[in-house]
């Protein structure tokens, strides 16, 4: 089964979701933390990623379920992040998955989950750098704002993650079972879409099949989450001239959630 066991490794009610920016903010200047309320709206996607067919995507404090074929929704309630996945209390930053593995990012650290008998497990926690490092090689990966994972031309699995500073990286993986062949970092940053990159663009993404009715064809696509707007896009390839796009909220059946726009 590939469904969610919501209270597999629940963590308590009262869990502090600050960013690592604020935790070591507050230690330096002994700030009491308020305890943090969930949002009573959301205006963008956090992270989101694809596993046995389904697809998550998760703001702020929640977490949606979806057909990955027909973006649907699978649940009628959204559910706790924290009741999902053991022991994560952070500001999701950006998540991806490499075969039966989900990695969830924040600012520094990383949690590694394994998906088994429709729970997800945790396996590791290290942080962003260690976590993804070669053998034996040091890397400095941080600021990342979105990730999503295809195979290249020689079939090999690689992710990219997308950062908030004018650069990005290139995880080359061995094996789906956590072992990374190479790192790359590069700044021409319209090579992801093809296309210059506004301010504010890619805060997730998340691969997907996408299926041409009329044809019958099948492309391997990126949904990219700018806010308002997700668009699907081809990464590393310029011959499209426009991408598709529509408003988060009515794609994926948030309007309900959904703050006024902006």
């Amino acid at each position: 089964s590939s469904g969610i066991n919501a209270e597999y490794g629940g963590s308590p009610a009262s869990v502090i979701r600050l960013s690592e920016a604020e935790r070591a903010s507050a230690s330096e200047n002994t700030y009491v933390p308020k305890l943090p309320l969930p949002k009573e709206c959301i205006s963008y996607i956090d992270a989101a990623f694809t596993m046995n067919g389904i697809m998550y995507l998760m703001a702020n404090t929640k977490l949606w379920r979806y057909d990955v074929n027909t973006v649907n929704l699978l649940d009628s309630e959204s559910s706790r992040i924290s009741d999902v996945f053991s022991l994560w209390s952070y500001e999701t930053k950006a998540a991806f998955t490499v075969g039966d593995y989900v990695y969830l990012m924040s600012d520094v650290t990383m949690h590694v989950y394994r998906s088994r008998m429709g729970m997800f497990m945790l396996s590791k926690v290290t942080t962003i750098s260690e976590g993804l490092a070669p053998k034996k090689k040091t890397v400095e990966i941080d600021h990342v704002e979105a990730a999503f994972t295809l195979r290249d031309d020689r079939g090999s699995l690689v992710t990219t993650l997308v950062t908030t500073v004018g650069k990005f990286h290139q995880v080359t993986w061995k094996n789906t079972r956590g072992k990374v062949a190479s790192v790359d970092t590069r700044t021409d940053m319209e090579a992801i879409t093809g296309k210059e990159l506004a301010s504010g663009e890619f805060k997730a993404a998340v691969e997907y099949e996408r299926h041409f009715k009329r044809t019958g064809l099948t492309t391997m696509e990126v949904f990219k989450f700018d806010r308002r707007w997700v668009w699907s896009i081809v990464p590393f390839d310029s011959t499209r001239e426009t991408d598709p796009f529509l408003e988060v909220a009515k794609l994926f059946s948030l309007e309900k959630q959904w703050c006024a726009l902006n």
